[in-house]
C-alpha cells in the first residue's frame, strides 16, 4: 500500500523541473542495491526530460564519510541534489554542503528515516526547505485516517509520538481490516487474495482510494511531497515553492 521509490523520484524531479525550473541535477547515494536503485530511478526520471545527472557521488554503507561525494557533486554546481541514503549520512551531506556555502535544493526519498533525519539537521537554516517524498501523508495532516490514527495512538500508546512509520503501519492495517470485513466467514489465503484483487476505490480515510486487481498488487501510487520547516514536515504548497525560489535568489 505504498508508491515505489521510482515513483517518488519521478514525482520530485517533475516538480523541480516544471515548478522550480531546475535543469541541473546530481545524485548522492548509498553504495548498495538500495542506493543504486535510487540512482537508476533518478537517471530514468531525468531521461524523460532529455537530461542526465551532472554528477553522482556515493558513500559506503554503514559510514557517514561523505566528503569525496560532496566534493565531486559540488564541483558540478547542480541546482538540486537527489539523495538515496539513510538519515545520518544524508544529514551529514546536507549540513556539510550548507556549511561550505554550497546550497542547492535537497531532496531525500522516504527510506531516509524521516524523523531522525529532521532531528539531525535541526530546526534552523540547515533544515528549512529540504524536501522528502513520502508514501503516506504527514502525521500532522487532517485526513480522516490520520485523525483516527492520532486518537487510537493516544489511547493505546500515549507515550509514543505520531510518526511516518507507525502511520504507514496503521494505514496498512486499515486496508487489511477493510478486506477482511468484505470476505465474510470464509477466511483463507485464496479468499483473501481474491477479495483483495477485487477492491476498486477502497476508501480508508485518505485523500485517494486504494485499488487492487489481479495484475496490480500495489494499492497506492500516491506520492506526498513534504518539506521540512522548523524541524517539522508539511505538505509542499505553492507558497513554499515561491518562498524557496525567492530565498535562493537572495543567496
Amino acid at each position: 500500500v505504498r508508491c515505489s521509490s521510482n515513483q517518488e523520484t519521478q514525482a520530485i524531479i517533475s516538480k523541480y523541473w516544471d515548478d522550480f525550473g531546475l535543469r541541473k541535477f546530481a545524485v548522492f547515494y548509498q553504495d548498495d542495491p538500495y542506493g543504486q536503485s535510487g540512482l537508476k530511478a533518478a537517471q530514468i526520471a531525468l531521461e524523460k526530460h532529455g537530461a542526465m545527472p551532472v554528477a553522482t557521488g556515493s558513500y559506503q554503507t554503514g559510514t557517514i564519510a561523505i566528503t569525496d561525494a560532496l566534493n565531486t557533486i559540488r564541483a558540478a554546481a547542480p541546482e538540486a541534489v537527489i539523495m538515496a541514503g539513510t538519515y545520518a549520512p544524508s544529514a551529514n551531506f546536507v549540513m556539510s554542503a550548507k556549511w561550505s556555502n554550497f546550497d542547492p535544493y535537497f531532496h531525500s526519498l522516504s527510506f531516509v528515516g524521516a524523523e531522525e533525519f529532521a532531528k539531525l539537521i535541526g530546526t534552523g537554516r540547515d533544515s528549512d526547505g529540504v524536501i522528502v517524498t513520502q508514501t503516506v501523508p504527514p502525521p500532522n495532516s487532517t485526513s480522516p485516517a490520520v485523525k483516527e490514527y492520532h486518537d487510537l495512538l493516544k489511547k493505546s500508546f500515549p507515550e509514543d509520538s505520531p510518526n511516518f512509520v507507525s502511520l504507514e503501519g496503521f494505514i496498512n492495517a486499515r486496508v487489511l481490516v477493510a478486506i477482511l470485513n468484505k470476505m465474510g466467514s470464509t477466511i483463507t489465503r485464496e479468499a483473501f487474495i481474491k477479495t483483495a484483487e477485487g477492491q476498486k476505490n477502497l476508501d480508508v480515510g485518505l485523500d485517494h482510494p486504494i485499488n487492487f486487481d489481479p495484475s496490480n498488487h500495489q494499492g497506492s501510487d500516491k506520492v506526498y511531497l513534504t518539506v521540512i520547516k522548523k524541524g517539522e514536515y508539511h505538505l509542499l504548497a505553492d507558497d513554499d515553492i515561491k518562498l524557496m525560489k525567492k530565498q535562493k535568489l537572495l543567496h
